[in-house]
């Protein structure tokens, strides 16, 4: 959900709240479906303040730079496992668990694929 304040004289929308409508790459503590509160900081319009409310969801982010295997094998994998996947590049991927149960489980997946020399990862957890 995202509220906004249209002021229809100059057509801008001022964001209240804005819903994180993709999975977080270069965020700590904000996870897919979290609403946030942003402000106006340092000459930009939305800066992050806060999360209000969170979505109970779960973001790891994955580098598969240093390795051969292949990538599509591994998203397939992940995939399987009910994860929902975001490429930023052809080596970072951020990746999505919907709940504690299944960020568990594909946390074993990743750590077994790091333990292979496959990819490096972390949470999305400070």
């Amino acid at each position: 959900m995202i509220t906004t304040e249209l002021n229809l004289n100059s057509l801008e929308f001022k964001f209240r709240e804005a819903l994180r409508g993709c999975i977080p790459f270069f965020l700590r503590d904000v996870n897919l479906g979290d609403v946030v509160q942003t402000v106006a900081k340092d000459g930009r319009k939305y800066v992050l303040d806060h999360v209000a409310r969170q979505s109970g969801r779960y973001t790891f982010r994955a580098w598969l730079g240093n390795s051969f295997h292949p990538r599509e094998e591994i998203a397939g994998e992940l995939s399987e496992l009910g994860a929902l996947l975001e490429w930023s590049s052809r080596n970072l991927l951020a990746i999505d668990a919907v709940d504690s149960s299944s960020a568990k489980v594909i946390a074993d997946c990743l750590a077994a694929h790091e333990a292979a020399g496959r990819l490096e990862y972390e949470t999305g957890r400070s």
